[in-house]
């Protein structure tokens, strides 16, 4: 490993404590954003499939806007999804 490569031990001792904790920190924040998004692309995909599921199954369809009716309680939030929530 070389003295310039991330995570070296050479890098790393040279560290103050107060350097390690505010790098810990900006790797923290990384991680979290991380995995923020894998939770968001988790959501849309299964949202996409129960959406696309909805559309072919009435009884499914129902079942579902009730859901949403009952879950979904912000003003702003139940403007995004208004249209979702018309039976056809």
């Amino acid at each position: 490993m070389s003295e310039s490569s991330p995570g070296s031990k050479t890098r790393r001792k040279s560290e103050t404590p107060a350097q390690r904790i505010e790098r810990l920190e900006r790797e923290l924040q990384a991680a979290k954003h991380e995995a923020k998004k894998a939770e968001q692309r988790r959501c849309a995909i299964v949202g996409a499939a129960l959406l696309a599921e909805a559309e072919g199954n009435p009884s499914l369809r129902t079942q579902f806007v009730e859901i949403l009716r009952r879950r979904v309680t912000s003003p702003a939030a139940k403007a995004e999804i208004a249209t979702l929530l018309i039976l056809r």
